[in-house]
């Protein structure tokens, strides 16, 4: 990996190479596994370019249980020049008196990569720690950092449509889970164990498997979206769902996503994953209908209701009135 860094009469750039950077790291996995290792790193900031890591920590977990745990300070190359961002201090409580002492990456990162072995890693936002471990342990040791990975946040933005953020903290006020002591390595992964176990828990009893979870709420994106096409030539342009722009929002409890994306298609009528001026219906999946009552509404709920304020030609419909639509399709 070739890093090259400097400074012209623009200020700090970077070149080519640099911007290109190709990691070959492990796979990022829609899984919920029983053994794994979760872990959490600190950093001096949120590049791995100029920045470096500070604390290295991990649980592994067996059957569910943790088995063991791992934690280190590391002290940063550059700490005698750079110190300790008084931001830094301010978010994790590490200090430049406690990492003065501490040993360097190079001594602590290979202890740290033996303890997690070839497990899956569960982490929250875990693309950031595996980027920052992989570079340090490319330009130390020369060697990719291959495991495969579960982002817990990644699968949260799919299955807690309604926060209104999702940092770390604001998921375990949801589920309860204590994070006064957030921003340190070993506190968090024990946060993460928390909601990863609850989060597992709601999407077993509510899909069966994760497997499930993944069909039901993972094939809906721009991507699947664009290659889906209608399987018949000739619509009737007199049935309610023609040149319709439909939008989906919420878990359908009739028929998969992709199926109502094909019948809407079927019917002469237009799909799409993001709500605009020329969205003619928003469907919400029944449960989360149900539940509503004024509250959790989803970000396209919100934003549905902003702009039929506005004026837009859009309504929102539950899934029951979608297919009253469709049986008023079929008998015309």
């Amino acid at each position: 990996m070739v890093i090259t860094i400097g400074f012209n009469e623009n200020g700090f750039y970077c070149t080519s190479e640099t911007l290109s950077i190709k990691r070959n790291k492990g796979k990022s996995l829609i899984e919920l596994p029983e053994d794994y290792t979760i872990i959490d790193i600190e950093t001096t900031g949120l590049m791995p370019l100029c920045d470096e890591i500070i604390e290295l920590s991990a649980i592994k977990v067996r059957n569910n249980k943790i088995v063991d745990t791992f934690s280190s300070l590391v002290k940063p190359e550059m700490l005698e020049v750079n110190g300790i961002d008084n931001f830094i201090t301010k978010l994790t409580g590490i200090t430049y008196d406690m990492l003065k002492n501490e040993k360097l990456s190079k001594e602590v990162l290979p202890n740290f990569i033996n303890f997690i072995a070839d497990d899956i890693i569960v982490g929250y936002n875990v693309n950031f720690d595996v980027n920052f471990i992989y570079d340090d342990y490319k330009s130390l040791f020369g060697k990719d950092f291959k495991n495969n990975f579960v982002d817990l946040m990644r699968i949260i933005k799919k299955h807690c449509k309604n926060l209104d953020n999702y940092k770390l903290s604001t998921v375990a006020k949801y589920y309860n889970v204590d994070s006064k002591k957030a921003h340190r390595g070993l506190l968090d992964c024990n946060m993460t164990f928390e909601i990863y176990n609850l989060i597992k828990n709601e999407i077993i009893s509510k899909y069966g498997s994760a497997k499930d979870f993944y069909k039901n709420e993972w094939f809906s994106n721009k991507k699947y979206v664009n290659t889906l096409k209608p399987t018949v030539e000739n619509f009737d342009d007199t049935n309610p769902l023609y040149n319709m722009t439909c939008v989906f929002t919420g878990t359908l409890s009739k028929m998969q996503r992709k199926d109502a994306f094909q019948i809407v298609l079927n019917f002469g009528g237009k799909i799409s994953e993001t709500l605009n001026k020329d969205t003619n219906l928003l469907i919400v999946g029944e449960q989360d209908y149900k539940k509503l009552n004024g509250k959790q509404k989803s970000n396209k709920m919100l934003k549905a209701e902003k702009l039929i304020i506005n004026g837009c030609d859009l309504k929102i419909i539950p899934e029951t009135a979608f297919y009253e639509m469709i049986k008023e399709c079929i008998n015309e």
